[in-house]
């Protein structure tokens, strides 16, 4: 009926009472045990356990927050007379009635007529079911509850529901491949075949929706994604590889590299065209010798310095070259046992300095032309006319006295020092002579 893992790190509050029914349904003991088992595995699975959850704070984000079921309820239910209806919804107290004498029912029947899997045309199984859901969803405030009858309906459409989702993505697999051979024959046709075909052309994401948008669609598709240079999935990748060779043996290569960082799961390894090591259906166990060899050990040559290693993994159609870099001294304060580098170069440090940003550029260049005058000298000291003060002052609120104040005025300079003479701005200027 449940099963939980005895080793779990939160048991739950019901697996003792369910286990004491199990054992009772198994050996012939009496039928006031069971009820006795029975009703204290209701109260534990539909209250108990409930009031744990809630303590625990498990719902607080549930838009509806569960309900323990009263003790009443099982009181009253136990001691009913279980309903033989099956197009009217049961109550919770019919509801325990229903398991009650289902459970009767399984320990009086002979164990060889008893079905081990769950068959919708079971009468005694649908029963329990139909009682055991409609408690749970009065208890979770899930509506609307199911008659037996219902329920029935319900249960004989789960498998026929999971074939037609799976129809629905073959097919629109079969939709996608079209897609690609169709944009293979338009190559042909412009007589470039062998030109570059982009799945992002001719191929989208598509999602099934629950509801229908308001164009009434049920798939809708998004555009392929654009593959990651750094991945080694997306493209047929070269990765760089920097270890001790003369450190390294296969087995640690195997584990730590080629499954641990780059996720193979059965990796074939292949040196100047000849097997090293291969894993799979039908791998040849002639390889086993080379998993304790140094990597510079292993035959046809091995791995050294310069070496390309190629990897295959035929479980997910992944094929990579792999180019071997020794080195035997690691930089840094801390350098693990047996340290390796693996995909891309390493980044080069960054200089201290670093170029001027353009807008720096830009306001230099426009103080320095408005600081310096025109005739390329340096301007005097205290004779720098263009720093001028402007007092803004609001007509309402100055006086008559004060009008004159509101003008532009001129900071304070030694009236013995002579200002210079600003020098008329001239432009060439093109008259057009227009006749009358």
């Amino acid at each position: 009926m449940l099963y939980e893992d005895p080793a779990g790190e939160e048991p739950s509050t019901y697996m003792a009472a369910v286990s004491k029914v199990r054992e009772i349904l198994s050996s012939e003991s009496s039928s006031e045990n069971l009820s006795q088992a029975a009703q204290q595995l209701f109260s534990d699975l539909y209250s108990t356990e409930i009031q744990k959850q809630l303590d625990m704070g498990r719902y607080k984000a549930a838009k509806k927050t569960p309900t323990c079921l009263e003790a009443s309820v099982l009181e009253k239910g136990t001691a009913l007379v279980a309903p033989t209806t099956t197009d009217n919804i049961w109550s919770n107290e019919e509801s325990i009635a229903v398991l009650s004498h289902c459970l009767q029912k399984a320990i009086e029947t002979p164990k060889d007529q008893l079905l081990e899997e769950f068959d919708k045309d079971d009468e005694l199984a649908m029963r329990f079911v139909t009682a055991a859901s409609n408690l749970r969803s009065s208890v979770f405030g899930i509506e609307p509850l199911q008659s037996l009858y219902s329920a029935k309906g319900i249960a004989g459409n789960i498998i026929p529901a999971i074939a037609t989702t799976n129809a629905i993505c073959a097919g629109m697999q079969i939709v996608q491949a079209f897609a690609v051979l169709k944009k293979q024959l338009e190559l042909e046709q412009k007589k470039e075949p062998d030109g570059e075909l982009k799945l992002a052309d001719c191929c989208s994401y598509v999602n099934c929706i629950r509801n229908r948008t308001r164009n009434g669609l049920y798939l809708t598709a998004s555009p392929l994604e654009d593959p990651n240079p750094a991945c080694f999935v997306c493209k047929n990748a070269i990765i760089p590889l920097t270890l001790n060779v003369d450190e390294w043996t296969l087995k640690d290569f195997l584990q730590r590299i080629v499954k641990g960082r780059l996720g193979f799961e059965e990796p074939t390894l292949m040196l100047n065209g000849d097997l090293i090591w291969e894993e799979g259906d039908g791998a040849e166990e002639d390889y086993i010798g080379n998993v304790d060899k140094k990597l510079k050990d292993l035959p046809c040559g091995g791995i050294q310095h310069g070496t390309v290693v190629e990897i295959d993994d035929n479980s997910q159609s992944l094929n990579i070259q792999m180019t071997v870099t020794h080195q035997e001294v690691w930089e840094g304060d801390e350098v693990p046992d047996f340290p390796f580098t693996v995909g891309n170069l390493p980044a080069k440090k960054k200089e201290d300095t670093k170029p001027p940003d353009a807008k720096d550029v830009e306001v230099k260049a426009v103080s320095s032309s408005s600081s310096s005058p025109a005739d390329g000298k340096p301007p005097a000291v205290g004779n720098d006319d263009d720093d001028d003060v402007v007092v803004v002052i609001d007509e309402e609120e100055a006086g008559a006295g004060d009008k004159e104040k509101a003008a532009k005025r001129s900071m304070d300079v030694d009236p013995s020092v002579e200002k210079p003479a600003k020098k008329a701005r001239t432009e060439e200027v093109e008259v057009i002579k227009i006749d009358d």
